[in-house]
């Protein structure tokens, strides 16, 4: 039977972007669809970040059903997901993590944009030492997220060296205008449109942001849903992922 693993990967700085006093490593929870796979035979690792305020175990409990455990590319290999923990204790929540300050009431104030763009360094120091750990390249790798989580995949994913095999941003938005010209990278777009917490506002202002930018987002507003993941939307996870 699968189960999760704790890892942890280093955060090198390979992106010369980094500043002050940063963390060096990132710890999270690894799901594998084969428990006896080695660390090189993984095929695909799906990366889903949590949202402002809590922590990898707030997601752990979907990767069944987004990855089921038959669910791989090939015999010698294996698909798997790794959630991993924000490095920063969240302000709000002494429990819970975050990946960038909120330090402004509007999402996408330009100080919390600006916090969002120097948070990035982390997804692409995580991805650097993900493909180096399980010998995967870039398009190997699909990156998404939940709320702040998304908004990471989305601003990391987007201004990443190389190509993802995918982004996925689950009730978030982009909060970036560094979009590398990736246009046949697929990217899935999710959002409620009774979210009161991220405004469904910020899905459709980043699908358009997209497509203006010659991407092609798939793009869903589910009716009747707040700021969470209901089955439509693992629904819609699990299919992209399956691609």
């Amino acid at each position: 039977m699968p189960a999760l693993t704790q890892i942890t990967v280093p955060l090198t700085g390979t992106d010369g972007s980094r500043a002050g006093n940063l963390p060096d490593q990132i710890s999270g929870y690894l799901y594998c669809t084969d428990d006896n796979a080695a660390d090189t035979e993984l095929d695909r690792l799906i990366v889903m970040m949590h949202g402002w305020g809590a922590d990898s175990t707030d997601l752990t409990g979907l990767a069944e059903y987004i990855l089921p455990a038959h669910a791989t590319a090939k015999p010698a290999g294996a698909k798997a997901m790794f959630f991993p923990d924000a490095p920063y204790q969240c302000s709000a929540n002494p429990f819970g993590r975050e990946w960038f300050a909120l330090s402004a009431t509007a999402l996408d104030a330009d100080e919390i944009r600006e916090n969002c763009a120097q948070a990035r360094w982390i997804l692409h120091d995580m991805a650097d030492s993900l493909c180096e750990r399980f010998g995967l390249s870039a398009s190997q790798l699909v990156i998404g997220g939940f709320s702040q989580g998304g908004m990471m995949a989305l601003a990391g994913g987007l201004s990443y060296h190389s190509q993802f095999g995918g982004l996925f941003c689950l009730s978030g938005g982009l909060l970036s205008d560094d979009i590398q010209p990736y246009h046949d990278m697929a990217v899935l777009l999710v959002h409620g449109d009774a979210d009161p917490v991220v405004p469904a506002d910020m899905c459709n202002a980043a699908s358009q942001q997209l497509s203006s930018a010659g991407f092609a987002p798939e793009t869903h507003i589910v009716p009747g849903l707040g700021h969470g993941i209901d089955q439509t939307v693992i629904n819609r996870l699990a299919s992209f992922i399956s691609r």
